[in-house]
């Protein structure tokens, strides 16, 4: 049977239509079994990366809050310190500073010579030397000066320029083991003389000398005391007894100084012994050889112990600061015949420079004099408006010593039942003040008043030494602007003023009387030690305008003038030597000019 060729064809068609369907389905199910797993594998890879974002989005935030906590935490202590700035500044920056911290920054500045050093380099990381800064400063002080010392009736006027220069270096170490060495050179411009002879300043052998130079132990053996060995200052309180001179040539010891400091009471102890250095020598002038100066070394040993409380004020608020000391010093000089005694009657001491601070221990001679004192300082009122401070000081000397009194005119000898003696030590001096500055007030005025007492010799005749020895006083301003008075035998009623125009300018004028402590002491007041006892206590009145200007960080101009008018000690005292008691009063001025790096 014949099969028609059309049915043949429709049914291959169809079986190759059934062959291709089957292949795609196979073909579709194949890549289904392949995709399925991959979709599977996207959905939990998106899955999981929505997770991180919503993590990352928590962590964000997290951030930002923690962010907005600090902000908000800094702009209340930004707030805090903008009301402790404004405070400050409604105050003045120097109204904030107690006595007790200017009292310590004055210290500071004047012992490390570190103001602000012009030169300071910095070692590098891992190397010995950390830093070497360079110090130093100059001092240039024109001077008039008009019957100086004596109160000529013919008027004695000379000028002349005092001249300081100085220079140190400080080297630190990374042991805490430093080292300071600062020489100087003092001496009149052109190193000339003065109507008050050559100058006395340095030795022949060198003009220039080791001022300071020591090494500081910050912690020795690993202990909280710092030790310090070599030539160096030691200054302690208001330098009532222990002072630098730093308005003059200075002063500098020889000394092992241990120092130990409690911070958390605020307590010092300073602990020494001391020799004051060979740069201070009794100058020896003979009468038929004005010009031949002979220098005469000091032996003068000094030994202390003094202690200073600060921490004090968190117990009494007022009371800034109490200090308490032990001081001994061994004089063993054999005599003080040093500025001319051959030429009058009048004590060695009445001889001494107009600023020449070399013999600080009055005429006081192979002594051994003892020292027990204290101070306590402090504020009774202390506010943005105003401040009432005030200083109270006492010391008492015992010990044995001789003193010189009245010389002979010609031979330069004690005269008999002249005051020369030796003897029990036994004197006391004192130094007081109170001072009131109102802060808020037109020109910032204040005024002060003080009192200083320091025992003299009413008796040349017993074996008691009874004049007070102000030690290594710095006595300038302390009384008075003219610098011939010192803590000896003497009274002082002081009143001072003073006006701030401005933060950098201070201006003022000072009222002293002084009066003899004992009538009857031949060797002190020195420029006032009468040749016999008796004639009168009143010593002299000064008077006292200065200036102080701040021209710049390093550098300070003052301009001084001070009277003196002579009291009735200087009067009879002349008229018994001379048969005129006609004696007119005392001028200087002087316009002084420093610079310290």
């Amino acid at each position: 049977m014949r099969i028609p060729a059309r049915t043949c064809r429709g049914n291959v068609q169809a079986s190759l239509e059934e062959k291709s369907m089957s292949r795609i389905t196979l073909l579709f199910s194949f890549l289904l079994l392949i995709l399925f797993p991959c979709a599977s594998t996207l959905a939990e890879e998106n899955q999981n990366d929505g997770d991180r974002i919503r993590k990352l989005e928590q962590a964000l935030k997290d951030v930002n809050d923690r962010l907005d906590r600090e902000v908000g935490a800094l702009k209340e202590e930004n707030a805090g310190l903008r009301q402790e700035l404004n405070a400050l500044k409604a105050a003045g920056p120097p109204d904030k500073l107690t006595p007790a911290m200017e009292e310590k920054l004055a210290q500071w500045f004047e012992t490390e010579r570190a103001r602000s050093s012009l030169l300071e380099i910095a070692g590098e990381e891992g190397s010995f030397i950390t830093s070497v800064r360079l110090t130093g400063g100059v001092r240039e002080r024109f001077e008039y000066v008009n019957n100086m010392p004596g109160f000529h009736t013919a008027k004695t006027q000379t000028n002349f320029i005092d001249s300081r220069v100085r220079l140190g270096v400080a080297l630190e170490f990374q042991d805490l083991v430093n080292t300071f060495i600062e020489v100087q050179h003092v001496g009149f411009f052109g190193d000339s003389s003065t109507e008050f002879g050559p100058n006395l300043r340095n030795d022949k052998k060198s003009e220039v000398q080791l001022y300071q130079g020591y090494i500081d132990f910050q912690r020795f053996f690993g202990t909280p005391v710092r030790f310090r060995f070599g030539r160096q200052e030691i200054v302690h309180g208001t330098q009532f007894l222990i002072g630098n001179a730093d308005f003059d040539e200075g002063l500098s010891f020889d000394a092992a100084r241990f120092t130990h400091v409690w911070e958390d009471l605020g307590l010092e102890l300073d602990v020494w012994a001391a020799r004051l250095s060979d740069n201070f020598k009794d100058a020896i002038i003979c009468a038929d050889k004005p010009d031949d100066v002979q220098f005469r070394g000091d032996k003068r040993d000094f030994f202390g112990i003094y202690n200073t409380w600060t921490g004090v004020h968190k117990k009494v608020g007022f009371i800034d600061g109490v200090e308490f000391y032990l001081l001994y010093v061994k004089d063993h000089t054999d005599d003080l015949f040093d500025a001319s005694s051959q030429l009058t009657g009048r004590s060695p001491a009445f001889y001494r420079l107009i600023g020449m601070t070399a013999d600080f221990s009055n005429d006081f001679v192979g002594e051994d004099r003892y020292t027990v004192g204290g101070r306590v300082h402090g504020s009774f009122i202390d506010n943005s408006a105003r401040r009432l401070s005030y200083n109270l000081e006492a010391a008492f000397q015992f010990g044995h010593g001789r003193a010189n009194g009245a010389f002979d005119p010609h031979t330069g000898e004690p005269i008999p039942g002249g005051g020369a003696k030796t003897g029990q030590i036994r004197a006391a001096g004192l130094e007081s003040g109170i001072e009131h500055l109102w802060k808020e007030a037109f020109l910032s005025p204040s005024l002060a008043l003080g009192y200083l007492y320091a025992s003299g010799d009413n008796n040349p005749n017993d074996r008691k030494v009874t004049t007070f020895n102000p030690l290594f006083q710095n006595n300038h301003e302390r009384l008075g602007y003219s610098d011939i008075f010192f803590a000896e035998n003497i009274h002082d009623f002081s009143l001072t003023g003073k006006v701030r125009p401005f933060s950098k300018l201070e201006a003022g004028g000072a009222f002293h009387y002084f009066l003899a402590a004992a009538g009857n002491d031949l060797g002190a007041p020195r420029f006032f030690a009468p040749l016999t006892g008796g004639l009168s206590r009143d010593a002299a009145m000064e008077f006292d305008i200065f200036m102080k200007y701040q021209y710049s960080k390093r550098v300070k101009l003052i301009l001084d003038y001070s009277h003196v008018a002579p009291g009735k000690m200087v009067t009879k005292n002349e008229r018994s030597l001379t048969g005129d008691g006609d004696r007119s009063g005392i001028d200087r001025a002087y316009f002084h000019v420093q610079f310290d790096f």
